[in-house]
């Protein structure tokens, strides 16, 4: 995916301020004092760096074709959840899982993008593995303790290995230049989460 990075325009402002603050004090008038300006102000922008930091954004998709960019910012939506949902989680096997997923997730959309074509082949894949892998770790992060969470989040951290293994695979295809029909896969898994409760298709239907 393409980022930009966005510099503070704050940095340059505050370290111009600290200059005037610097003339005002102890004045301009030789070209030591002029260079001793320039190090107040290198020196300040370089502080203000932890204050104010550069931010890198992600590139809206221009891949040329409307269905296809759209599905890409529907799958960052997801994996931007994916992310959030990581963070919140205290167990260290369910941050690996999410961490895995939302990397393969990435690199799926990016492939996607390189190659716009693939989109009508990836509408159904992605629109049902991503948003199903945010709904079990959001599941997961209310999860309170006790047997009964320990058993649900045993199941959920089965679906989402079976979630990562179908990222990997695809992932694995597309870097062959081929697709892999995974609507059988994604049969038992919706088997298993209609048994857990969490068969809830996303808006628009994946299936």
């Amino acid at each position: 995916m393409q980022k930009q990075r966005i510099r503070s325009g704050k940095r340059p402002l505050y370290a111009a301020v600290a200059v005037l603050v610097y003339a005002a004090l102890f004045g301009l008038s030789s070209v030591g004092s002029y260079v001793m300006a320039a190090l107040v102000f290198y020196l300040a922008y370089g502080l203000l760096k932890r204050r104010f930091p550069d931010r890198t954004v992600e590139l809206p998709p221009r891949t040329g074709d409307e269905a296809c960019d759209a599905l890409i910012l529907e799958g960052r939506a997801a994996l931007e959840q994916i992310g959030a949902h990581e963070a919140a989680l205290d167990d260290a096997q369910l941050r690996a899982l999410a961490a895995s997923i939302g990397r393969r997730g990435g690199q799926i959309l990016q492939r996607l993008q390189e190659r716009p074509a693939l989109a009508g082949d990836l509408r159904t894949f992605l629109r049902y593995y991503l948003p199903t892998a945010a709904r079990l770790l959001d599941a997961c992060v209310r999860l309170d303790g006790g047997d009964a969470a320990q058993d649900v989040r045993a199941r959920a951290k089965e679906a989402l290995r079976r979630v990562d293994g179908a990222l990997s695979r695809q992932l694995a295809a597309l870097d062959e230049y081929r697709l892999l029909d995974l609507q059988t896969d994604m049969d038992v898994l919706e088997d298993m989460l209609r048994r857990d409760g969490y068969a809830q298709p996303p808006e628009g239907g994946a299936r």
